[in-house]
């Protein structure tokens, strides 16, 4: 003979099935378990969703002061013209707030600055154009600074360095190409 079943779950909600005599403990169990693997998947979605939506990141000014962007203290006549990479690499800001294309630390040209626009963070060169944003997948020119110590990169760049940002520096030359579209 069947009949419902009320299966009580916590916060005094009840789960309902239906169930025979002979099998209703086999249903209870069938569905507390679909209950329960029902959970599992939202809560999995939901902390996805959570990761994923912290990669960009609302700016401000004052975010910008926890960014080491440091660049050349003055202009440069000649460029180094080795490739970073041969494919696009993305500009971030380490949780130090050291700004990294790969496992370098970046030397922008002279007159660059980051200024927050539309949102994001946005570096533009010495006359105000727009040449890239932080996260932005880029190919850039320079050359490795590998044996530099820190007291030859402050002399490149005029500013005390952040101790927090330890490795290799790179000094961006005059080819600094974005991924648009397919196109670099």
């Amino acid at each position: 003979m069947g009949g419902i079943v009320y299966l009580p779950l916590k916060n005094g909600l009840y789960l309902e099935g239906v169930a025979d005599n002979s099998n209703s403990m086999e249903m209870n169990d069938l569905i507390l378990s679909r209950f329960l693997v029902s959970i599992g998947i939202v809560i999995l979605i939901l902390f996805h969703i959570s990761c994923t939506s912290k990669k960009q990141k609302n700016t401000n000014e004052s975010d910008l002061s926890t960014i080491s962007f440091l660049t050349q203290k003055t202009q440069q006549s000649e460029y180094l013209e080795a490739l970073i990479s041969s494919k696009p690499e993305e500009i971030i800001v380490d949780e130090n707030g050291c700004l990294r294309i790969k496992d370098y630390l970046i030397i922008w040209p002279f007159g660059f600055k980051v200024i927050p626009k539309n949102n994001k963070w946005t570096i533009v060169d010495n006359q105000g154009n727009f040449v890239v944003n932080i996260g932005d997948k880029v190919i850039v020119s320079g050359g490795e600074c590998a044996k530099c110590s820190n007291d030859q990169i402050e002399k490149i760049t005029g500013t005390k360095l952040n101790k927090k940002c330890k490795g290799i520096y790179w000094i961006v030359g005059n080819d600094i190409n974005r991924k648009k579209t397919g196109y670099y």
